[in-house]
């Protein structure tokens, strides 16, 4: 208590006003981070929800991908046992070998 009224004396402030204006500032630095914590806390959950459709559109877009591949190699495939089967390349006239052409225009 004398240590708290010699400095009093000494600064001139009351003691008890400092203490009430401490008091204040540590309630509003609270309230501020108490905000602070719920904003960041929202954000936080909005990173997990844009992580959990970013990676549902990836697996999507990787399925698709899959898909669309694995229909071209089956093409291809085809393609390929077509031309083993088929009459071979320069056996006769360009425009046999052509489909759907009329006579005479390539």
């Amino acid at each position: 208590a004398r240590n708290m009224q010699e400095q009093q004396q000494k600064d001139g402030v009351d003691p008890q006003v400092a203490v009430d204006q401490a008091e204040n500032e540590l309630r509003l630095s609270q309230a501020e981070f108490d905000r602070q914590a719920e904003i960041t806390k929202l954000l936080m959950e909005g990173l997990s929800q844009s992580r959990t459709n970013h990676l549902r559109h990836l697996k999507a877009f990787v399925s698709s991908q899959a898909e669309y591949y694995a229909q071209t190699h089956m093409v291809m495939q085809e393609l390929s046992r077509d031309l083993d089967s088929g009459p071979s390349l320069g056996s006769g006239p360009v425009s046999q070998n052509l489909p759907n052409q009329p006579n005479g225009s390539l």
